[in-house]
């Protein structure tokens, strides 16, 4: 077709041309025709020219005849055609006139073609398509088939939604149907036939608006099985090209709804308790506030487990972990299908109360569930525990609508009742909460209360419970901005906003600047000042407070652990302070985080008792026990206690006869901006309570001496005369005090060593070196004596000043020991010649010795004062007793000389080295079981030790040995005779009469006396119940120890026929338990201190 148009385009070119050139041979014709007419010279040349164009147009006539006859006939061809054509596309070529109009032809003629060339390339292409359809139509059945198999279930639908007909290309629909395959299904029949989770007429809806908006139809849903088994399936189509049916995909997605729903399970589910977790809220929450009918609310019910952080802080966080599982598995056993539960945060929980109609009914509910839950005892790892619950709760409707609202408004109310401010359970009160948002407006203002230093300092005095004298003043800050009310509210805040190290700094340094000002009355008193458990103040400032302030007073830094510390730092910190040159206090012991683990970690020189174990402490013997614990600690390490907050008689009272070294509180005054005196009232009842300590440094001399004398009395003459002698040099160069009190004890204890007979000989005129019995009593003195470097003083006290260089590695060579030294020698050449003992003679001997030159001119001095005479006639003992006992010893360190004393005996005896510690542990204990009076049981300690005595080996006698405790007992209590003989000779009568009584005989009844003869007997029943109890739970060649159960029991026997002695067992058999754990922690303790002293003693020796 397209070559014979290309043809016909040629002819009517050709025909063009021929026309032209016959018009052009027309024109030629004519003019040349004209030029002969007007008798042109060339006339021939125009016959030519008109035989040329006649010629030319002659001939283009012809070949225009010709085509015009060719055209005629293809016409008549081309119109058969396209009368055929028109009868196949139903157009007609006539029109009106019956004429043929060749440009319409030729039109209707291109559109036949082009229209007849699409349709051919149309069919190609379905053939081309067909083709690779039946080529991969089995393998596309295949595939599916083998999906199926797999376990991927998939299937392609088409659904006309006018007749509501499914079409499915697979039949794979079968995982709905056992029996057959569905190809073909209407609507009605399929939603009827299977339970859908999607109903029939939200699928309808989804239909219209996929039709109407051409959006995809994108649904999941679920159907049951007749097996119960559910399967979720995805339906996924679009509306087709011609929009009369929507086409897709239906696969079933059980396995990824599954893994999904596991996965979002475990987003909001709590790994350890199994409830929901925080993630879960706004989910859980929104659809039961959105599903509450009418006149229904959710209560948001916010619970705190109170005792979790002392738990975990004492047994660890793993412990604490299980403490919190533990706790969830009790709330659960009493939780209703109303009640939904959450664990919030750490040791939190939440609780969702749905449906709740009445608030009267809620409130009893819940105060059933938190009795029930604090009433029950669980078991966390072997510890039995109880939940105690700080509840609050806010309500949808009444409080808020928004659960993240409710939330904090719960933890609000909660957070009242762990403060201490409400009880459980708690209800939401708005306008509190408001005024805890006003109180946090406070916090900008914190800056400018710094900038501006708006605050002061006021002082209160702290008293020594020895003397009744003051012995310092804690600085405390006050805010002078009304907007704050207390320091304390300004503290909270400065640390929230990050500004404490600022503010703590113009605390410390007020203080410093206010003390500066003080009368030269207070020229000598301490300074505490409070600091932060962190480093606010850094080694600069402290070397700054040194070089400007500690030249003009002395300071102690307190510092209370109201967060975890990391210990490196702190004594990093505690270094920085003492090498600064002030001493380091813990503050607040007791409360919060000061605990025994702070106390270990921070060692510091003086603990502070918070006021909570104070207050009431005179009536709660729960707290005297926490205390007296902390008083034990204290004296093993040589730090001071002192008790904050009191408020009555009552506590100080007992306080002084605890022996706690310092106090502070109202009654002892009050803080005020100038500095003033502690109250007399409370200064008069402290030396009361002094006047009547139980021993004082003369009795004790008195003691130590006549003890002595029943071993050895050569060597009780001699510690008598040498502490004479350290006291007059003493007094010489200024020693007083503490230190001068301890130098003295410590004379007369020197050669305590040699009194178990094991050691060598006391005696040492001109010997030089360490003896073995000097190294055994330093090691048990710097465990147990009260005193400082005097250990070290008994050490060297054969070492002249001269010998320095032969000290320990480990232990210096203090002052004291030349002094100690010299009077030991001064003693021996007294004792030895004291008749001919000449001033001049000795100076020689001692200077000749290498003594300190400044010691030797200070005996010299006394020498000359007449000195040696009183010494050697005897007549100094008054003396001694005189100014030694205006020398004041707390009731501590009385009781510490005491069991120095009574250790460094027993300590030689492997079988009885623990036995003092058990009686004096059980003494003291069975005292307050039995609510003996406070004189008594202040007294009993003291007089347990004393009751050891009776194992001091006698001239000529071994060792106490018998077939069973009670006969040994009994053998003791014979040797106590000897000991109140001892008692008489030191003035203390109280404990002489006890061992009266102790023995079974009468024996003379001191006037010296505070007890009643009731409270004499008691004491010293309790005293023979507590020796009898330790040699029972001591082994012995041949009798094995026993536990404390068993010799409770025993004990019971054995004392059977002894008059008022089987209350008091029947009252251990009953506490047998706490009798068992305090003994084991004695016993624990001193063996830990014995074996070091017995290994340290050995490896030194045999250096």
């Amino acid at each position: 077709m397209k070559l014979a148009v290309q043809k016909a385009k040629s002819f009517m070119a050709l025909r063009t041309i021929m026309s032209l050139i016959g018009l052009l041979s027309f024109i030629a014709l004519m003019a040349t025709s004209i030029a002969m007419t007007a008798e042109v010279d060339n006339a021939a040349l125009c016959r030519i020219v008109i035989i040329v164009c006649a010629i030319l147009y002659v001939a283009s006539f012809c070949f225009e005849f010709a085509m015009s006859r060719k055209t005629a006939r293809e016409l008549e061809d081309l119109a058969r055609i396209l009368s055929d054509i028109g009868g196949e596309i139903g157009v007609s070529l006539e029109r009106d006139e019956g004429t043929q109009a060749v440009t319409v032809l030729s039109d209707m003629l291109n559109r036949s073609l082009k229209f007849l060339d699409e349709k051919n390339l149309r069919l190609e292409s379905e053939l081309k398509r067909n083709e690779r359809l039946s080529e991969s139509i089995s393998d596309f059945y295949s595939q599916m088939r083998t999906l199926k198999e797999t376990g991927v279930r998939i299937d392609f639908f088409e659904y006309d939604y006018v007749h509501r007909i499914f079409v499915f290309a697979t039949g794979l629909f079968t995982f709905l149907e056992d029996n057959e395959d569905i190809f073909e299904i209407t609507a009605d029949d399929l939603f009827e036939r299977f339970s859908f989770s999607i109903s029939k007429e939200t699928f309808e809806q989804l239909v219209n608006r996929c039709v109407s908006h051409q959006e995809p139809l994108d649904l999941e849903f679920s159907v049951a099985r007749e097996d119960g088994k559910i399967r979720w399936l995805k339906l996924w189509g679009r509306l087709s090209a011609d929009g009369a049916r929507i086409t897709g995909a239906i696969m079933d997605i059980t396995r990824e709804v599954v893994q999904r729903n596991l996965e979002k399970e475990r987003a909001i589910r709590d790994n350890m308790t199994g409830f929901y977790n925080r993630n879960a809220l706004t989910e859980v929450a929104g659809k039961a506030m959105a599903e509450c009918a009418d006149g229904e609310m959710v209560a948001f019910v916010y619970i705190g487990l109170t005792g979790y952080q002392e738990f975990q802080e004492r047994y660890g966080m793993i412990a604490g972990n299980s403490y919190i599982r533990v706790c969830a598995e009790v709330l659960r056993k009493f939780l209703t299908p109303c009640l939904i539960p959450f664990r919030w945060l750490g040791a939190d929980f939440l609780l969702l109360a749905t449906h709740v109609r009445s608030l009267e009914s809620f409130r009893e509910e819940m105060e059933g569930i938190i009795q029930k839950v604090q009433k029950y005892m669980g078991d966390v790892d072997g510890i039995a525990v109880s939940f105690q619950l700080a509840v609050g709760y806010a309500l949808s409707g009444i409080d808020g609508d928004v659960p993240a609202d409710l939330l904090e408004y719960a933890s609000f109310a909660e957070n009242e009742v762990l403060r201490g401010e409400r009880e459980s359970p708690n209800p939401f009160n708005r306008e509190r909460y408001e005024e805890a948002k006003r109180a946090a407006l406070r916090r900008t203002f914190i800056k400018d209360i710094i900038d501006r230093n708006q605050l002061s300092i006021v002082f209160q005095p702290i008293v020594s419970l020895k003397t009744g004298e003051l012995y310092g003043f804690e600085a405390l800050s006050r805010p002078t901005n009304p907007i704050y009310r207390n320091i304390e509210e300004l503290i909270e805040d400065a640390e929230a906003t990050g500004h404490y190290a600022i503010l703590e700094k113009r605390m410390v340094y007020n203080a410093l600047d206010a003390y500066m000002l003080r009368d030269e009355h207070f020229r000598d008193h301490y300074l505490f000042i409070n600091t932060a458990p962190f480093a606010t103040l850094e080694e600069q400032d402290y070397n700054d407070i040194r070089d400007r302030y500690f030249g003009h007073m002395k300071v102690v830094f307190e510092v209370m652990e109201r967060k975890r510390m990391d210990p490196d730092a702190i004594n990093l910190r505690k270094s920085i302070v003492i090498k600064a040159g002030a001493k380091f206090a813990l503050d607040d012991f007791g409360s919060g985080y000061s605990n025994h683990l702070a106390l270990l970690a921070l060692e510091p020189d003086i603990i502070k008792i918070d006021k909570e174990l104070v207050r009431g402490v005179n009536s709660d013997l729960r707290k005297q026990h926490m205390i007296e614990d902390i008083i034990s600690y204290a004296r093993y390490r040589g730090t001071r206690v002192l008790a904050e907050g009191i408020e009555t008689r009552e506590e100080l009272e007992t306080l002084c006869r605890m022996g706690i070294d310092y106090a502070q509180g109202y009654f002892l005054g009050m803080p005020s901006s100038e500095l003033t005196e502690p109250y007399e009232q409370a200064r008069e009842i402290i030396r009361a309570m002094g006047k009547h300590q139980l021993v004082g440094l003369g009795n004790l001399l008195i003691l130590l001496r006549e003890s002595m004398a029943g071993v050895d009395s050569e060597m009780a003459c001699h510690a008598a005369v040498t502490a004479y002698l350290v006291l007059k040099m003493g007094l010489k160069l200024r020693i007083r005090g503490e230190r001068l009190a301890g130098l003295i004890t410590a004379a007369m204890l020197r050669d305590m060593g040699t009194l178990s007979g094991e050691s060598d000989g006391w005696r040492n005129p001109g010997r030089r070196g360490i003896p073995g019995h000097s190294l055994y009593a330093c090691l048990v003195m710097k465990e147990y004596y009260p005193y400082d470097r005097c250990p070290e003083a008994v050490l060297y006290h054969h070492l002249p000043w001269s010998e320095r260089g032969a000290a320990l590695e480990a232990m210096d060579y203090p002052d004291e020991a030349d002094i100690l030294s010299l009077a030991d020698e001064a003693a021996c050449l007294i004792l030895d010649d004291p008749g001919t003992c000449m001033e001049e003679e000795m100076v020689q001997r001692l200077e000749s010795s290498g003594h300190d030159s400044r010691n030797v001119s200070v005996f010299a001095e006394l020498c000359r004062a007449g000195i040696l005479k009183k010494a050697a006639s005897g007549d100094f003992m008054q003396n001694l007793l005189n100014v030694s006992g205006r020398l004041h010893v707390g009731r501590s360190e009385i009781e510490g000389i005491i069991r120095t004393y009574v250790y460094t005996l027993l300590f030689r005896m492997p079988h009885l080295y623990a036995h003092a510690r058990v009686m004096e542990t059980l003494a003291r204990f069975l005292a307050r079981l039995t609510k003996q009076n406070w004189k008594l049981v202040d007294m009993l300690g003291l007089a347990s030790l004393i009751y050891n005595l009776g194992r001091l080996p006698r001239p000529g006698e071994g060792p106490v040995t018998a077939d069973n405790a009670y006969e040994e007992h009994l053998l003791i209590r014979s040797r106590l005779k000897t000991v109140a003989h001892i008692l008489k000779e030191a003035g203390l009568g109280d404990i002489m009469n006890m061992m009266h009584a102790a023995c079974g005989t009468e024996g003379e009844v001191s006037g010296n006396h505070m007890l009643m003869v009731r409270d004499i007997a008691s004491g010293a029943r309790i005293l023979n119940i507590a020796d009898i109890f330790a040699s029972l739970l001591e082994e012995r060649p041949g009798r094995p120890a026993m536990n404390c159960t068993e010799a409770v029991y025993e004990l019971a026997g054995l004392v059977r026929a002894e008059e008022g002695y089987l209350p008091i067992v029947e009252t251990m058999q009953e506490y047998v338990d706490d009798i068992e754990s305090r003994i084991q922690t004695a016993k624990a303790e001193i063996e830990k201190r014995y074996r070091s002293i017995m290994d340290t003693w050995a490896r030194l020796q045999a250096e």
